[in-house]
């Protein structure tokens, strides 16, 4: 390396002149003592001794005994490695914090890339309900996965927040809101389940009201989509045993529908016509619960063979195009 590059990258990592001539002088002539560091510097030893150990606290150079002389060298490359890892560290730590400061000052402030949150106030039941069926009609929308709360109020500290899941099919979705049998609400704080709770009876007097901490609503979110998704495999499954073995599958199907234990999701095409499951919400939820069993040292391999054999029998893979549905959606299949 050239001594003017070196130079040019030493002062953009923040290294002054006399610390860039002074590292530079223990490259070229390492080993070497202070006294013979301030011949070539110009520099009283009382000064060197200051800089030498503000390089050797950034951990640009090291120390070695020979005889009884003390004499610097440069850090081995692979100490460098570590400053650069240390580095990018700080950064992304940075980043997360002006992030942070940005959200606050935009809520606080306003920006031009920002706006404060609109606050409106809607009465009675007519009013609720057109809320409820604009946001199950809004086309725009933006997908959280465990743990997010914690993000937000993370983020918001001045608000108190509820997860409160749903549990719809994405085609019908109107109907299974006015025909549910309950409202799940995650508040850690008694009152705030109790104002949610108090903007939904107008609506569902009759409901099953469930009050749980936040993680677990969100864990139940998880959990009801993924044993949802785990009948349908499994019926699949049992419908290719059946083809193997030359037994008729609906003959087997309409036996088990009679017990009452059965689940009720083991129609093989399913009905959309085709095998396993598609569209957004069973291979988000699925493949985001595998996700952070993973990231919490768990290896899901049940979870992982479900979705496995989904992607070998469904022939639409629809997720594949629905935003939100799938990180990264085309190269999706390949992380996964």
């Amino acid at each position: 390396m050239q001594s003017m590059e070196l130079e040019k990258y030493l002062l953009k990592l923040g290294f002054n002149q006399k610390e860039t001539g002074l590292y530079e002088a223990i490259i070229e002539n390492a080993p070497i003592s202070i006294t013979e560091l301030a011949k070539l510097s110009g520099l009283k030893r009382t000064s060197l001794y200051h800089l030498l150990e503000k390089l050797k606290n950034f951990g640009f150079i090291e120390t070695t005994i020979r005889g009884k002389r003390k004499l610097f060298v440069p850090a081995e490359t692979e100490r460098l490695k570590k400053i650069e890892a240390n580095k990018e560290e700080e950064l992304d730590a940075t980043k997360k914090l002006v992030e942070k400061l940005i959200a606050s000052v935009a809520y606080r402030y306003g920006d031009k890339g920002f706006s404060k949150p609109k606050v409106r106030f809607f009465q009675g039941p007519e009013e609720i309900k057109g809320i409820m069926e604009d946001a199950l009609n809004c086309k725009s929308k933006e997908y959280w996965y465990l743990g997010s709360i914690k993000l937000l109020e993370e983020l918001y500290p001045q608000f108190n927040f509820v997860f409160n899941p749903e549990f719809l099919r994405q085609k019908f979705a109107l109907e299974d809101m006015w025909t549910t049998n309950r409202i799940v609400i995650g508040a850690n704080r008694q009152g705030d389940f109790e104002k949610v709770k108090e903007i939904y009876k107008p609506l569902f007097p009759a409901v099953n009201y469930i009050h749980v901490d936040r993680k677990t609503a969100e864990m139940i979110k998880y959990a009801s989509n993924v044993m949802l998704t785990g009948q349908v495999m499994l019926a699949n499954e049992i419908y290719n045993i059946c083809l193997a073995l030359g037994v008729n599958y609906d003959s087997v199907k309409d036996v088990l529908l009679k017990d009452e234990r059965m689940a009720k999701n083991i129609d093989v095409p399913g009905p959309d016509g085709d095998f396993g499951v598609g569209g957004l919400c069973f291979p988000k939820d699925l493949n985001a619960l595998i996700y952070l069993a993973r990231e919490n040292m768990y290896r899901p391999y049940l979870l992982e063979e479900v979705w496995r054999l989904n992607e070998k029998v469904r022939k639409n893979k629809d997720w594949l195009e629905i935003p939100g549905a799938t990180s990264g959606n085309q190269d999706f299949e390949k992380k996964v």
